[in-house]
């Protein structure tokens, strides 16, 4: 304001100035005096713009575009000033997050955007006085509920899950359960938003998959978390010093008894506690994300591997590389993975693919496109763990399988007849499809001299070879006997 009235003082002085000079015809003065007032007036406008500038800024800090609601900075801002130290314990926070995977898989009509974009206007309508509500990830919010009662937060939280749910695809069909929310009552120390962020995130992952739409969280749970948010760290910080090493299990000829593939498998050489099996850092890297990265990290160790073997007596020698379905659902996964083997010289068709019926059932679509591209790149396809809970024989024909790797529950079972006639069952149906068959997890003398009695075609497990570092392939091959 005190720049407009600098500018208007001199403003009224020209005009006079204007009026003075085109009554005495005095041309220089009245194109002076023009020009100053042009000058003005474009301070006013460019005074005007950084006005508007600055507020724009400020809302861009804290406000979300799309949804309008406050963003992560946002609501750190309100959680700092509006929730004092008297009156903290009187609120519960919330988060609800989009299942997303879940969304792709039976919702892939839908867009994401417009799904955000009700999320939003549900909570607006469902924010009360003294709460606030925000966008603090591109699937996540937040909402400070000023409640201290358990019971009727829940109430609360459960009827905005109701609300998101009443969404429709472009069938008029529910969303449904793609809404995760977790929530916690707020302690006297819970000051820093990132933690609690965190913790509720995570908490609200480890319903992700069930069939439950909520997880109200005690103290436990998030000091059970911020031990978890700890691990990651170490997992992650590890991953980018390669302490992950390459592990082979070879697989065996049940004609020749010769070694014919193997399957890649990882472990964690921790040079404090030494080495870690997959359980240990595997359920980590699923919840935080992570598992993506590894398992392109994986895929690169194989296709080093598989280039090294071709100079070597391996080189005739296939070698298997898993995959999570949260990976193979990536709609770039062919994209990334042709990147990672365009660096190496290698068969294609030595590499075989592993994905689980898991992946097939929850991500069917985006599964099948996927596998279709990878044979076009020269890989094979291997469906691991086969008849493990998600079965259905129609995937045999759907999918562009190659191999088929029979679960290990099924070879505990051949203790009955029931279950020696389901295997052998298994095995033809494999062949009549010109599939070949895997028998994974044969330990013990009794498992090998009954699987070796059957026509399957390749024994996997222990019996022969447990997994070993991929650096001593070469020395444990030639030293094989069969």
């Amino acid at each position: 304001m005190e720049l407009i009235k600098m500018c208007l003082i001199p403003m009224r002085s020209l005009f006079q100035a204007v009026g003075n000079a085109f009554r005495g015809s005095n041309k220089e003065i009245i194109i002076f005096s023009l020009l100053n007032i042009a000058v003005l007036f474009l301070l006013i406008l460019l005074f005007k713009m950084s006005k508007k500038m600055k507020k724009e800024n400020r809302e861009s800090k804290f406000f979300d575009e799309q949804t309008k609601l406050f963003n992560r900075n946002g609501f750190i801002l309100r959680f700092k000033y509006d929730i004092s130290d008297f009156s903290r314990t009187n609120y519960h926070l919330a988060y609800f997050m989009i299942d997303s995977n879940r969304l792709q898989t039976y919702h892939n009509d839908i867009e994401f955007g417009d799904v955000v974009s009700h999320m939003a206007k549900v909570l607006k309508e469902n924010t009360e006085t003294y709460e606030f509500a925000a966008r603090i990830t591109e699937s996540g919010f937040a909402m400070a509920l000023c409640v201290d009662d358990e019971i009727v937060a829940t109430k609360r939280v459960i009827k905005i899950i109701d609300e998101f749910s009443a969404l429709t695809d472009t069938n008029g069909n529910p969303v449904g359960e793609v809404f995760k929310s977790s929530l916690y009552r707020l302690e006297e120390n819970d000051h820093n938003c990132e933690i609690l962020f965190f913790n509720l995130r995570r908490n609200c992952n480890s319903i992700l998959g069930k069939n439950k739409s909520y997880v109200y969280c005690d103290s436990e749970n998030m000091n059970n978390v911020q031990v978890e948010k700890q691990k990651t760290e170490e997992i992650r910080n590890a991953l980018r010093r390669g302490e992950f090493k390459l592990y082979v299990q070879f697989i065996v000829d049940n004609k020749t008894k010769k070694i014919v593939s193997g399957e890649a498998l990882s472990r964690w050489e921790n040079p404090y506690t030494g080495i870690q099996l997959p359980g240990a850092y595997l359920g980590t890297m699923m919840n935080s994300g992570i598992i993506t990265e590894f398992d392109y990290y994986m895929f690169e160790k194989v296709c080093q591997r598989l280039q090294e073997w071709g100079s070597t007596s391996l080189k005739e020698l296939s070698l298997s590389c898993n995959f999570t379905r949260i990976t193979i659902s990536e709609k770039d996964f062919v994209e990334k993975i042709s990147k990672i083997a365009e660096k190496y010289e290698f068969d294609r068709k030595k590499l075989v693919m592993e994905i689980t019926e898991e992946t097939l059932e929850k991500n069917r679509e985006t599964a099948l496109n996927n596998m279709r591209e990878c044979k076009k790149l020269g890989f094979s396809i291997a469906l691991d763990d086969f008849c493990s809970g998600f079965t259905s024989p129609l995937n045999l024909c759907e999918y562009p399988i190659d191999i088929v790797k029979i679960d290990r529950e099924i070879l505990l079972n051949i203790q009955h007849k029931k279950g020696k006639d389901l295997f052998k069952g298994l095995v033809a149906l494999g062949h009549s499809l010109e599939l070949k068959i895997v028998c994974e997890g044969v330990e013990t003398e009794n498992q090998y001299d009954y699987v070796n009695s059957t026509p399957c075609d390749y024994i996997q497990g222990w019996y022969f070879s447990k997994a070993i570092p991929a650096r001593n392939s070469e020395d444990f091959v030639r030293n094989f006997s069969g």
